[in-house]
């Protein structure tokens, strides 16, 4: 959760030299404008559509809510012109959503969302892995956010992990990452870690849960490591030809 490089805005280098975007368009395009009154936008992370490489879809914690009900909430950010011009939400859930699926969302018991990252499969469909915390109990929480057709429909939110109330242990960095390799035997897989941070003991620990269903459910989690080292943490995922899968810090 900790706040590294502040973005007065968040803008993109689109740097992609394919047929899709010739040299000579390279430029910065901006995704959101600051808000003056209620700070800026930080830690992005971007993905693009495997099927149509105009779409594409950003994250990042949010702070325009900041004047609403106090806090930041990660927001969801799709282009359909290869990064030119974007249209923006928050992730359903934050404290003064009214909507049906804001309602219903898992994350209406937190107060406020971080570390957000996305990712698409081989199919169109984008995932949203972020944390969750409630100020009030110390709870906190990791959690999927689904899109379909390419991103556009919001389909839910699953909660991944839920820590503890000892104000003392709390989640932090989860990472996403998902095997769209045809050849792989867990082709469509969805993988992610994050770090348990103790600061009673000094310890971290990092786990691994694993999606075969589209990120609506996932497998009980999986301690990768544990050491009494502050940067056992910054976990990141890939797989081989064979599927298995490597985590590293």
């Amino acid at each position: 959760m900790r706040l590294g490089l502040v973005l007065l805005s968040i803008i993109f280098l689109i740097l992609v030299q394919s047929p899709y975007i010739e040299a000579q368009d390279q430029q910065n395009f901006l995704v959101v404008n600051r808000d003056p009154a209620n700070r800026q936008q930080v830690e992005p992370s971007i993905a693009i559509d495997p099927l149509n490489h105009d779409i594409m879809v950003a994250s990042a914690q949010d702070m325009r809510k900041v004047s609403e009900f106090g806090d930041r909430w990660n927001s969801y950010y799709r282009s359909e012109d290869g990064g030119r011009t974007w249209k923006n939400d928050l992730i359903p859930g934050y404290p003064t959503d009214i909507s049906p699926e804001g309602i219903s969302s898992p994350l209406k018991h937190f107060r406020f969302t971080s570390d957000p990252v996305v990712a698409f499969d081989s199919s169109g469909n984008a995932y949203f892995v972020g944390l969750a915390v409630n100020r009030t109990s110390g709870k906190s929480a990791v959690f999927v956010a689904r899109y379909s057709d390419h991103g556009s429909v919001y389909n839910g939110t699953t909660l991944v992990a839920v820590g503890t109330r000892d104000a003392d242990i709390s989640l932090d960095k989860p990472y996403l990452f998902v095997d769209n390799a045809r050849s792989s035997p867990r082709f469509g897989s969805i993988y992610i870690t994050w770090t348990e941070v103790n600061t009673r003991s000094s310890r971290l620990s990092i786990y691994f849960a694993k999606s075969t269903n589209m990120a609506r459910s996932f497998s009980s989690p999986l301690l990768v490591s544990e050491r009494l080292d502050f940067f056992n943490q910054f976990s990141a995922i890939a797989t081989g030809a064979d599927a298995s899968t490597s985590s590293r810090r």
